[in-house]
């Protein structure tokens, strides 16, 4: 991450146990409140020998840009923002661990989200929710205005790099998932206008989810690789 990176962090306690938050997770889209998300599709899921739940998730999203990047950026920037989410539950330990990252747009802005759900020993009906963000463009005379932009309502005022506190390292993607081929367990489609709604072979997104799931079954590909072939894909 470069010098003109930021880093958020943010704390909270939920009052539910951690196998409602848990259970709330994968059930969140759809829902009213999330309409920026469009698809949710599972592209990945294991049991590992340890008990873990691996799973990775390819997320479509759209967001209105700020008034000031419509006027600077071309119109026909695509709108549309491809997500991958890794995850692991470890259901002895009561913790959830995600991280999230942009796969398109990297040339305009890379955001990275590690978050940590843990159950609170002393308070078996809390649950631990701890953020990371790190935010970083390269935009010549706009990476300011472009990451602050872009700050997640619920890290406001937790913020650090450029204003001075040290700038800890992105997260490493997990290992266990991008260094082994993926075995692909299903697709599982969720969009706006339900579960189980129909998606023609000629949808865009799924054409996409097709394009990844070939990279990842290839043993010779880790999520660097991939990543690298999915943005010249999504151009």
């Amino acid at each position: 991450m470069s010098a003109m990176g930021r880093y958020f962090h943010s704390e909270v306690h939920i009052q539910s146990p951690w196998h409602q938050v848990l259970a709330a997770f994968w059930q969140r889209y759809p829902n009213p409140y999330s309409a920026h998300v469009l698809t949710e599709d599972v592209l990945y899921r294991e049991v590992t020998p340890s008990n873990h739940l691996l799973s990775r998730r390819l997320l479509t999203k759209t967001n209105r840009l700020p008034g000031w990047a419509e006027r600077v950026f071309p119109a026909h920037l695509s709108r549309a923002v491809y997500v991958l989410e890794d995850s692991i539950v470890d259901p002895d330990a009561n913790t959830l661990t995600t991280k999230t990252w942009n796969l398109n747009h990297n040339t305009l802005m890379t955001v990275v989200e590690r978050c940590l759900f843990e159950g609170d020993r002393g308070r078996p009906s809390w649950t631990r929710l701890r953020r990371e963000a790190w935010i970083c463009s390269a935009v010549y005379g706009l990476a300011r205005p472009i990451q602050t932009a872009e700050l997640p309502p619920h890290l406001h005022g937790n913020q650090g790099g450029s204003s001075g506190k040290p700038l800890p390292p992105p997260p490493h993607a997990t290992p266990t998932v991008t260094q082994r081929p993926a075995l692909l367990v299903c697709w599982q489609r969720v969009s706006t206008k339900g579960a189980g709604h129909h998606v023609s072979c000629e949808d865009k997104s799924l054409g996409l989810v097709r394009h990844l799931c070939s990279l990842l079954l290839s043993s010779s590909h880790n999520i660097i690789t991939v990543t690298e072939k999915y943005a010249k894909f999504s151009k």
